[in-house]
């Protein structure tokens, strides 16, 4: 509740300066509700990860609850990709492709832009690493995708900064 309230603070500061083109507006608060979704969605996948991950549920319940980590986390990473999506239709911000998904590369807010990219890129490759867990080596996927935590931070950051 406090990200989001400072998040509202932001944004209502923000909103009498120079309105941008109602299309451009439409895509731009769309992008906003779909990287608060993913947010909320991955900060709450998290306790679901950790009971399966530490064994604190076993038997039939562990295999629900693992079914609902991985849905949950799919619905993250859909909610992730529409951000990105629905970011590149907001034509007054000025988006490409490259600033969309290079860290640093677009000056708007760009170090929580630059953070919000980045932990984008650590919650979706470490996320679908899931699926290559045994090419990789299980024990080190483990403690691979324990770093999900920080893609979760990085996206915090990136909110209250203005990304």
């Amino acid at each position: 509740m406090v990200i989001l309230g400072l998040w509202l603070l932001r944004v209502g500061i923000h909103l009498h300066e120079n309105p941008p083109a109602p299309a451009s507006s439409l895509f731009a608060d769309s992008s906003r509700a779909f990287g608060i979704a993913a947010l909320v969605i991955g900060v709450g996948v998290l306790p679901v990860g950790l009971l399966v991950g530490r064994r604190v549920v076993r038997g039939h319940r562990a295999a629900r609850l693992r079914t609902l980590h991985r849905s949950l986390a799919l619905w993250c990473l859909g909610a992730l990709a529409l951000h990105v999506t629905a970011l590149a239709g907001a034509t007054a911000l000025h988006p490409s492709i490259v600033r969309l998904v290079v860290p640093f590369a677009w000056r708007y807010h760009a170090l929580a832009t630059a953070l919000g990219v980045l932990g984008a890129w650590v919650v979706a490759v470490l996320g679908l690493s899931y699926y290559q867990r045994r090419r990789i080596g299980v024990g080190r996927w483990r403690v691979a995708h324990r770093l999900i935590v920080l893609g979760l931070v990085l996206g915090v950051v990136h909110t209250i900064g203005g990304g």
